[in-house]
């Protein structure tokens, strides 16, 4: 059993997990697309502004870290990411990450690749949270998830609109595993030589597995993580879903402004600036960079959200203060929950938190959303 306490930031947590996981699930979540360029600049970014240090005008600051996302206020401005293969890291899976982050304050976006159903996890929660859709087979399947989503109260549905194809994952290529999954034999033992590496996570999975197949609902709709595949979005079929859909609409896989104005005007209620954490086009713009620009863009009409790179709560504040509303953090609470399960998730936020807290301090500044540009300076370039 891993001591949380001992995980004081997140690179330990990322540490716990490659001693937990199957190789073959670490690298799933860790890796990037070809040379991994975009995810070391979605890092990068962050070292390209300081924070303006000031001194405090009180002995200690009641930091306010509440946010507006979408007409729905946040105790924390971290949403926990959608992400695929949630359920294979810990059999608290998508479940246990929804539960850790309202017990924060927050919500949880559930992917349509994460392992859980829309209903299985509606049944269970009071607030399912939001819904990301993946459509691989077309309109009649996005259909049918979208209205799994509303008939189970899901407060906003997400749309990835950087999957037209999968990016080239070299890391899973070296595991033999390509989406959508093609089990062969020689691939097949490569894996069970992997897992059985790992005989804790094989108990608490195969058990977990068991169970859950005599709980699950019947008639549930969703996919199953091995069914991932290329997931085209058009502006049409935004059109399409917008008609479809009552709820707040959140546009995924931005980081063009132009494209920003586009979701506006197709009635997204919010964009998510993201890059897909450097797995889908190698040499895409960093995150934070792109965020600015996005903001001018449409940051007065909708809501802006980033995601990419955000591994400390000073990599927060300084997407905040350049204009985003809220972030969201994938790889980390995918290592939370891997470590330690819903338990593993919490901690993960606490970190945040303590960090946010302990930065604002320093800044001067009681709440996260007073906030802006006059926050933030250029880091001095290298001579």
């Amino acid at each position: 059993m891993t001591d949380l306490k001992r995980l004081y930031n997140t690179d330990r947590v990322r540490a716990a997990a490659k001693r937990t996981l199957p190789a073959v699930l670490f690298d799933y979540v860790d890796g990037d697309a070809e040379d991994g360029r975009t995810r070391r600049a979605n890092r990068d970014a962050f070292g390209r502004w300081n924070l303006r240090q000031q001194v405090p005008t009180s002995a200690g600051v009641n930091a306010d870290l509440s946010v507006e996302v979408v007409g729905r206020t946040l105790d924390l401005p971290i949403i926990v990411a959608p992400c695929g293969m949630a359920a294979l890291m810990h059999p608290d899976g998508p479940i246990g990450a929804n539960r850790a982050a309202h017990a924060k304050g927050t919500l949880a976006v559930l992917s349509t690749v994460a392992g859980t159903k829309p209903g299985d996890l509606a049944a269970v929660v009071d607030d399912p949270g939001w819904f990301q859709l993946y459509a691989p087979k077309g309109r009649e399947q996005a259909e049918e998830l979208i209205g799994e989503a509303a008939d189970h109260r899901f407060g906003g549905l997400v749309i990835t609109t950087d999957t037209a194809v999968l990016g080239r994952r070299e890391r899973d290529m070296a595991h033999g595993v390509i989406m959508p999954m093609n089990l062969t034999a020689p691939v097949a033992a490569k894996l069970a030589v992997e897992f059985l590496s790992k005989p804790g996570w094989v108990a608490r999975t195969v058990s977990h597995q068991l169970r859950q197949r005599r709980a699950t609902q019947s008639g549930a709709k969703g996919m199953s993580p091995f069914d991932m595949a290329a997931s085209p979005v058009t502006w049409d079929d935004i059109a399409w879903i917008r008609e479809l859909w009552d709820g707040p609409l959140l546009i995924k896989g931005l980081v063009d402004p132009e494209d920003a104005r586009r979701a506006r005007d197709a009635g997204a209620e919010a964009v998510v600036v993201s890059n897909h954490g450097g797995r889908q086009l190698d040499g895409a713009p960093a995150s934070l960079d792109a965020l600015v620009d996005v903001v001018d863009a449409v940051g007065g009409d909708i809501d802006v959200i980033v995601d990419g790179g955000i591994r400390r709560g000073t990599d927060v504040l300084k997407a905040l203060s350049l204009g985003a509303c809220a972030v969201q953090i994938g790889r980390p609470w995918l290592f939370g929950l891997a470590v330690g399960g819903q338990a593993g998730v919490e901690h993960v936020l606490s970190l945040f938190k303590r960090e946010l807290i302990n930065a604002l301090t320093l800044l001067d500044v009681t709440a996260v959303r007073d906030l802006d540009r006059s926050n933030v300076l250029p880091a001095p370039t290298p001579a």
